[in-house]
Formats: structure tokens, C-alpha cells, sequence
């Protein structure tokens, strides 16, 4: 990881970046350090080591990532401006986790005080693959049992329309769609983008433009929402739960 980078553009101010920036282990666009409000000892540190440090933009779309014991990540950079919550990181880092061993898809013996893992059993699915709309109808059979799809839409006012064909294309009728990142604010009117033989449950936020999130339940399902679990954590998370009666 270099400081040093001559005519590329920040991806936060557009100015050209020369010096004192930074690359993006993901999408591999520069960021002037300001732009991303890291401290020079922070990115001394990273420019040093090969941790890696990802923009706004990559952590917008990719907001999870798969930690190990080595990986140290903070989705708000703007934290390790101060120099007390970089010390608070970099002892942090120096934690070893003590976890046990366990033989996957084995189960043992209930014991309490053993990794929860051991006591887990499941069967490994371990092909995923990537489908075309095409692809999906001639591959994919519906089988018995609960059926979910998952849209990030980036605002439901700007493609609940693609939303909408894309469920049509694919010719299957799913119990349950689930949305996020609607952008729906508290006094948007959500019966505007009802899908015919389905309900509507959603959590908007209501401090700020973002975030959102919301489910389709084919109206043949008897279900009621878990208020004490659907609910907006400002500036965190939007969460709305559902329980399915099964027949």
C-alpha cells in the first residue's frame, strides 16, 4: 500500500491525488487521506502493513465482511481520527481468541461450555452459483418449503418497477421478498408499490435519507410482525421480523 499516487482522481473530492492518500483494498480507486478522515498515524500504519482499508463506496455496497483473526475492521473511519481509539485498536488487535477445534458436520455431546459450533449439524451446501433471469427459469425448480429473494435496490421509488419485471421474468412465485436499502422515508406512502397477492411489512429510518428495509409476504401465509423486533437503530441498522404460521 503506497501514499504516493500521481493523476488519479479522489474518488471524494475529484481533485487529483498526489500525496498523502490512500487506495482501497476493493475497488482499488484512491481517496486523499482527509477525504477519508484517517489520521497520518493511521495511515502510517496501513501504508505499512498489509491490513486492508476499504472507501465509503465499497462499504456502502459490501457493509459485511469476513473477519478473521488477523482482519481488524471498522466501517466508520472517522473513528480512528482519535488518537485514544487508535490505541483502543491497536490493543485490540493483540487479543488471540481461544477457540475450540470441532470436525464439521459432526455432532457431540451437549456441553455447555464447549464452542457452540460442535453442537451444530448441518448439510453443506457447497456449490453457489450465478444465474441469469434465462438461467433461473430452465435451472432452478421450486421445491417444498419457503421460498426468499433478496433484493438490494438502492431506493424502491427509483426500481420498484426493475424490481417488479425481475420477479415476473423469473416465473416464480416466492413466499416471501424481502428489500433493502429502500430509502423510504416515514411519510412516504408504501401502498404505492404494492405487488398484487402480496402483503407489505417495513422499517424506514426517520433521522436520515438511507438505509431501509421491507418484505412481500404471498398473502396465503398467516403471519403476524414482531413489533419488539422490527425496528429502526438510528444510524446502525433497520430490522423488521416476521413470524410464518407453517401448515
Amino acid at each position: 500500500m503506497s501514499t504516493l499516487r500521481i493523476e488519479y482522481p479522489c474518488i471524494k473530492c475529484n481533485k487529483n491525488v498526489i500525496s498523502d492518500a490512500i487506495e482501497c483494498s476493493l475497488c482499488l480507486q484512491w481517496m486523499h487521506r482527509n477525504c477519508a478522515r484517517l489520521s497520518k498515524k493511521h495511515l502510517s500504519y496501513l501504508s505499512n502493513t498489509e491490513n486492508y482499508w476499504y472507501c465509503f463506496k465499497c462499504i456502502e455496497l459490501f457493509p459485511f465482511a469476513n473477519l478473521n483473526q488477523d482482519d481488524f475492521l471498522l466501517t466508520n473511519s472517522s473513528f480512528y481520527s482519535n488518537e485514544v481509539h487508535y490505541d483502543v485498536v491497536m490493543k485490540c488487535k493483540e487479543i488471540t481468541l481461544a477457540c475450540n477445534e470441532y470436525e464439521e458436520n459432526k455432532s457431540c455431546e451437549f456441553d455447555s461450555d464447549i464452542d457452540p459450533d460442535n453442537n451444530f449439524y448441518s448439510r453443506i451446501v457447497s456449490n453457489c452459483e450465478y444465474y441469469t433471469c434465462n438461467d433461473f427459469v430452465q435451472k432452478v425448480s421450486m421445491i417444498d418449503g419457503l421460498s426468499i429473494i433478496h433484493f438490494n435496490c438502492r431506493s424502491i421509488k427509483a426500481n420498484f418497477e426493475s424490481i417488479r419485471q425481475a420477479v415476473k421474468r423469473l416465473d416464480k412465485t416466492f413466499d416471501v421478498i424481502a428489500l433493502s436499502e429502500t430509502w423510504l422515508q416515514p411519510t412516504d406512502e408504501v401502498c404505492e408499490y404494492n405487488i398484487d397477492n402480496y402483503n407489505i411489512e417495513y422499517v424506514s429510518r426517520s433521522n436520515k435519507k438511507g438505509g431501509g428495509v421491507l418484505l412481500y409476504i404471498l398473502n396465503k401465509h398467516e403471519y403476524c410482525p414482531i413489533k419488539s423486533m422490527s425496528y429502526a437503530c438510528e444510524d446502525l441498522f433497520e430490522c423488521v421480523t416476521i413470524e410464518i404460521s407453517a401448515k
